[in-house]
Parts: C-alpha cells; structure tokens; sequence
C-alpha cells in the first residue's frame, strides 16, 4: 500500500475495517471455512444487518465457566432478540470473571437491552446462578436451563437459522464470538466454546419452532406433507 494515497487507504478502512473482507484482504488473514464447521461465515456475513428492527422479546444468556481463576475458559454472555420469526444478535458480552462480576454483567446487559429473560446454562452450579442473580437484583426474571443432548444437537437448529438467513449479526463484526461459531467442527474441536452456547441458549429459547429432536433420514423415503413412500 506504499503507493497508494492516504486518502484512498483511509477510504478503504472506512469501509471495510472490521469485516470479514478486510480482515481478508486488509490484514492478511485467512479466513477460509472448515471442513464439517456449522456455522458458515458465508451465511453470517450474507445476512448481517446494521440495525435491528423492532423487538418482540430479548433474553441475555450465560453459558459459565466451571471454574474463576486466571487459568478458566471464558464465561459466554450473549444478548439476543427476536422480530417475526428472525433472531437478532445484539451483542457478545463474553468475559473472565468471579460468578458474581459475571452475574452483575448480566444483570447490566438485561437493564441497558430492556431484556425479558436472563437464561443460565446450569448444569454446572445448579440454581445457585439464580440465586446470585437475584440476590443483586430480586426483579431480574432468571431461568436456569440444563443440558440434557450434545453440544452439536443443540447447536444445529440455531446454524439452520443462519442458513436459512433467519438468524443475524447485528453492526460490525462479533470478531470473537463469530470466529468461535466458524471454527466449531463437532467432533474435531477441543477448546470450550463458551460463546457458542451462550448463543445457542439464546436462541433456542426465543425459537419456539426449534424442532431439537428432529431428525430428517433422506433414505427413509419421507417426502413432506406427512408423506411417506
């Protein structure tokens, strides 16, 4: 870019900076899609929206780390809203923190968003995350949610709403959170992906069509309609 006038590369940040096609073509970073991934960033960035409209319920959700000290995997905390059956993310709020600066987090995400719900992953902890919560703030609606399937069956309805271009990031890119969705391959991936979960108790609990349970056999014959051959 030795060549190029000032003008012009302060131009061409101004548009791409922060995209996946700058950080592609600006900074030099290979993006490519993995192999067996779920998410695409193709579905991602095709369907990102610079604003929201407006909202019919928005829920703040919390996938804790099992434990607090320097050493801990990251806590997901993800605001996400929902309008006519698509789902807007609002903001990754993801941190490394004591369950109580984590549940304040939340608590500060659920006031500034006007959320109606804060959902907790409690298959570690229990209700106690609950029971934080509302001893910061008694009028908080908290719900503990458990995990009783994989990661990969909870997570596959909310990747069909990205490709389906019923789910969208809203404003610049959540480098963070939608490195961790690209980079999750069930199976393959070792590293907790406390974001992902975060999003997918978000969007899971807006979702009221979610079908987590079914299953679509291409070799069963099934056809739609309730028709079998």
């Amino acid at each position: 870019m030795h060549n190029l006038a000032q003008s012009f590369i302060d131009a061409i940040y101004e548009r791409y900076a922060n995209s996946t096609l700058g950080r592609q073509e600006l900074e030099g970073e290979l993006l490519t899609e993995l192999p067996g991934a779920l998410f695409l960033r193709k579905d991602i960035e095709a369907h990102r929206v610079d604003k929201a409209p407006d909202l019919t319920r928005i829920v703040v959700a919390i996938d804790p780390a099992t434990t607090s000290n320097e050493n801990s995997d990251e806590s997901g905390i993800v605001v996400v809203g929902v309008s006519r059956g698509h789902f807007y993310v609002l903001a990754d709020l993801s941190i490394k923190a004591t369950p109580e600066k984590l549940c304040r987090r939340a608590i500060e995400a659920y006031e500034e968003y006007q959320a109606d719900a804060i959902v907790v992953e409690a298959n570690q902890g229990g209700d106690t995350w609950k029971t934080i919560i509302n001893g910061i703030n008694p009028s908080v609606n908290a719900k503990s949610v458990h995990a009783s399937r994989s990661k990969t069956a909870r997570a596959e309805p909310v990747a069909a709403r990205f490709e389906q271009g019923k789910a969208h990031i809203v404003g610049s890119p959540m480098v963070a959170l939608e490195d961790q969705l690209c980079n999750y391959v069930p199976g393959l991936t070792r590293e907790s992906p406390d974001r992902l979960d975060a999003l997918v108790w978000a969007i899971t609990e807006l979702d009221g069509a979610t079908l987590p349970n079914l299953k679509i056999d291409v070799d069963s014959g099934y056809r739609g309609a309730n028709l079998w051959i």
